[in-house]
This record gives C-alpha cells, structure tokens and sequence, in this order.
C-alpha cells in the first residue's frame, strides 16, 4: 500500500464553478491506496476500514472490472469492440456490471468485480472514510479510448448513485495512469477529448459529483519518458477549464523509490534533495489554477525504514 497526501491551491481557482471541491479535499486528510487485486480477491474486510478510519481520512479504490472488455484470446490481450460486447452502450455496461468473462481463471468464488468495488465503498464510507473511488485501474492491455471510458463509468454511474454514495464522501477518479504507449494502459485518442467527454457524462447524471483527473504519462511522439508529474503540467492548459481536481502520482527519486532490494541507495534528506522536491511541487501549483491531488508516493521496494522515512 502506498501512501498519499493532500496538496491544494488557496483561494477560488480560475474556472472551477463548484466550491465542493476544494471542499472535499480539505475533508480527505491523509490515506492509503487499496490496491484493485486486494478488493478482487478479498483480502481487505470491513474491519480492516474501520481500523483504518481511527489512522486515515480517506481511502483510494482502485477497481478491477474492465475485465469484461477485453478479449482473452489474442496475445497480447486486445480490447473487444462493440459488436463482441452485444452490440450496444447498454450491453457494454451490463457486462461489466455482471463481469461477463472477467477472467480466464477463477476468482476465488468471490463474486462480480463490481460488486466488489461497490461492497469496499460501502464498507469504506460506512466506517467513516472518505473514498476516491477509482474503478478504471486494473487494465492490464486494455485501451483507455473515448468508447471504453464510456462503458466503464456508464456502469460506475448505475452501481454508485448519489443516494448510497453521496458526494461529500466519494469522489470519482476517471483512470489510474493512462499511457501513450504500452506496456501499461494504452491511451487512443485525445486525452483531453476523452475526459471533456467523461466530465460531461458524469455531470449528466449525478453533477454534485467531485471529479478527478490526470494527465498523460509515457512517451509521445518518440520523445522521453514523461511521469505522471510531467504529464499533469503539459495537461495544465485543458485541465484549468475544467470543473475537476487534477491529479498526479509522485515517485521522485525514482533511483531511490524504484530500486532493487539489493542496491542499497539511501536518501538522506540533504538540503539539496528536499529543495528538489520542493521545486517539483512549486511547479506545479504555479502552473494549475484547480485544486491538485497526488494519489500516489511511496517506495516500490523493500527500503532499510530510517530511509523509507
């Protein structure tokens, strides 16, 4: 589990229409990510939030039901379009909702992947906890595309209403990390097309929503790699139109946060290094006028504690 903080602007943001925003955050606290294969194979319960909620204020979900979407068949997986999926946005999302052919092996009798995710929220919120519910995480090839975002939140839409899931306690993140190439999520499209459309479907139906969204990671164009950081500031000028929190994930230094378990590289905490971090931060508040969220820091391995720390 990685840890994250709160970051927000002062003031009311440049184009942001819905205070509730700003206000949501600040309600957030600290928290923990639950990893998407923890909600689908059971390993986190209803007690494990209620401990949680005496340490944290909130909890980031990350959901596992897009499976549904993708075609087990070909190497690599490929996303299945809308005839393979019934032919219609309607049996799209009623696949996902079901978890029609989830996964090409057994899921432990735990039931649908939706049903899931909305059974950890439940549990969340009704321990106290403030959620960022992020259903599109679990991908493994599947395409983020205009289609596949509709489906995946047209389902989100009809399992998590307003009345069981209000907007002071649960926020929608759009997708976790999208990618301009593989081997993670492979993003098709306009990102910035992609979310106007997603903001305008939410809004449609439950617009008290608070809303979360990222910019583009990886490589575009054959240039270098860009973080998740990176990406937030090259969005910044699409994002500061929109009614949404921005978010970014922070693993700087990735030597440190990202090595082998062997390397034994210390960070210290010397001037220098902390003023680099806050640079990176200072950036990013000068360039984004909504409020930002970092959903994820931490360390990918195991790390001696005084320097994890």
């Amino acid at each position: 589990r990685r840890l994250m903080v709160l970051y927000r602007q002062e003031g009311a943001p440049a184009g942001m229409s819905a205070p509730d925003a700003h206000a949501f955050l600040a309600s957030l606290g600290a928290g923990v990510n639950i990893a998407s294969w923890n909600i689908r194979y059971g390993n986190v319960h209803a007690n494990d939030y209620a401990w949680l909620a005496s340490r944290v204020g909130h909890v980031r979900l990350g959901g596992w039901i897009a499976e549904p979407l993708l075609d087990w068949t070909t190497c690599p997986v490929t996303t299945r379009g809308l005839a393979a999926l019934g032919g219609s946005d309607e049996s799209a999302i009623e696949r996902i909702i079901q978890g029609d052919g989830a996964e090409p092996w057994e899921a432990e009798g735990n039931g649908p992947p939706m049903a899931l995710l909305r059974q950890a929220a439940a549990d969340a919120v009704a321990a106290g906890l403030k959620v960022v519910l992020n259903p599109f995480h679990q991908r493994f090839m599947g395409e983020v595309s205009a289609d596949t975002v509709r489906w995946v939140w047209g389902a989100v839409l009809q399992e998590f209403p307003l009345a069981d899931f209000p907007a002071s306690a649960v926020a929608f993140e759009m997708v976790n990390e999208p990618r301009s190439a593989p081997p993670a999520s492979r993003l098709r499209g306009s990102l910035e097309a992609i979310t106007r459309a997603w903001v305008a479907q939410v809004r449609a139906a439950q617009p008290e929503r608070v809303l979360i969204a990222p910019g583009e990671m990886g490589k575009v164009g054959g240039g270098p790699y860009r973080s998740s950081r990176q990406g937030l500031l090259d969005a910044a000028g699409w994002l500061n139109t929109l009614d949404v929190i921005a978010t970014f994930h922070y693993y700087d230094p990735r030597d440190f946060t990202n090595q082998d378990e062997d390397d034994g590289i210390k960070w210290l905490g010397r001037p220098w290094e902390v003023a680099e971090i806050a640079s990176d931060f200072a950036e990013v508040s000068a360039a984004l006028d909504v409020p930002v969220y970092v959903g994820e820091f931490g360390l990918n391995s195991h790390i001696d504690d005084d320097h994890a720390v």
